[in-house]
């Protein structure tokens, strides 16, 4: 069972629904290999996830990104923005022209306020190669964009590493959906073959729980 953060309220997946999905993707044996191997992960971190609400001074806050496959298949990855904001001291504020905001960035139009468009708060950004490869995803921040933008305001922002990304996840089977979506995105960027094989043994998350010949 996965919760609904937004609800509080647990609900179900069709996990052999999500595997028959993917396995539509494959196209040779190191594929079935690498997909296979995760789909066995996600199998078991879905059967024995845990979520937690962490307490904190402020009210729990967190972003909810809605994953929908094929029309088949819907379920939730969500981000907490206390953790976030707990993590960003650790980087530098970068800022982004509101008139060169790149076509690969997602985040939601939302309505604003005068607050929002004086506010210096920048936006949190992660990877979120769902359907493209380069995809990013504003974690924290709608509001504030969508005023930067409208307004022709230069857009403070951070983009979080992968690992601290991980970091904002609540439970078990978001954390490792997430970690599959970047390991699918770095096992997809290489070719040929053996080179793919060589990034599974060195680097992918698969690489602790499984060898590979």
């Amino acid at each position: 069972m996965l919760l609904n953060y937004d609800t509080l309220q647990k609900y179900e997946l069709d996990i052999n629904l999500l595997k028959s999905i993917y396995r539509k993707s494959i196209t040779d044996n190191l594929d079935y290999f690498f997909i296979e191997n995760w789909l066995n992960v996600l199998e078991f971190y879905y059967i024995n996830n845990k979520a937690s609400i962490i307490k904190y001074n402020n009210e729990p806050q967190f972003f909810q990104k809605s994953i929908e496959l094929f029309d088949k298949i819907k379920f939730y990855l969500h981000f907490d923005i206390n953790k976030a904001e707990s993590i960003i001291s650790n980087y530098e504020i970068n800022t982004m022209n509101p008139h060169k905001v790149p076509n690969n960035l997602i985040y939601n139009k939302s309505q604003y306020s005068d607050i929002h468009i004086k506010s210096n708060k920048p936006i949190i950004v992660i990877s979120f190669p769902l359907k493209n490869m380069t995809d990013e995803l504003v974690i924290d921040g709608n509001h504030r964009i969508s005023a930067k933008m409208d307004s022709g305001l230069d857009i403070p922002y951070i983009k979080f590493n992968d690992e601290d990304s991980i970091r904002t996840i609540p439970q078990y089977f978001e954390i490792f959906y997430y970690q599959f979506m970047l390991d699918y995105r770095n096992y997809s960027s290489y070719f040929p073959v053996e080179k793919r094989k060589q990034y599974i043994k060195s680097s992918s998350y698969l690489r602790n729980i499984i060898k590979i010949e």
